[in-house]
């Protein structure tokens, strides 16, 4: 979908977005966000998706697609809907490699995950916390993340709704 079909199924879950608000988040949370994820948070600061949108995950063979209900916004760590808060909940800045931001939530409260550097940069991951993580030598691993997209703007495109 585009940013417009997007925002005709979603309600902003903060205010727009200013370059202040996300340079402040890239100074905390130490990562550069891709630039096609900061066109969305200028455009629509969060999004809660009502009806629920479907992408599909190419590796989980048994399910055609996972449904997204949230993607996060850049607001305080008091919102369960912000980036930040995102960073905290299930241990995530210490359960999954550090370059990564949970910009989502599925209706079962998977994360679905932003890679922001490295060879993978724009790449977005599904991550179940439900699952335990690894650590190979002290690095946190992806043996726990399912590869969805990799482009986030593709990611945004593959969302569908589902007919009833």
């Amino acid at each position: 979908m585009k940013i417009a079909e997007l925002k005709e199924v979603s309600d902003s879950v903060f205010p727009p977005c200013t370059r202040t608000d996300l340079d402040a988040l890239e100074r905390e949370l130490k990562l550069k966000l891709p630039k096609s994820y900061r066109a969305v948070l200028f455009t629509q600061n969060g999004m809660l998706f009502s009806p629920q949108l479907y992408y599909p995950v190419p590796s989980f063979a048994d399910e055609d697609a996972w449904s997204l209900s949230l993607l996060f916004g850049v607001g305080d760590s008091s919102s369960s809907w912000s980036i930040r808060r995102a960073r905290i909940g299930y241990d995530f800045g210490k359960r999954v490699p550090p370059k990564l931001i949970a910009n989502g939530c599925t209706h079962g409260d998977e994360r679905v995950c932003l890679s922001c550097a490295g060879d993978d940069t724009e790449s977005v991951y599904l991550w179940q916390p439900g699952l335990e993580w690894e650590e190979e030598d002290n690095v946190r691993t992806y043996r726990y993340l399912t590869l969805i997209n990799p482009s986030f703007k593709d990611f945004l495109a593959s969302l569908y709704l589902k007919e009833e």
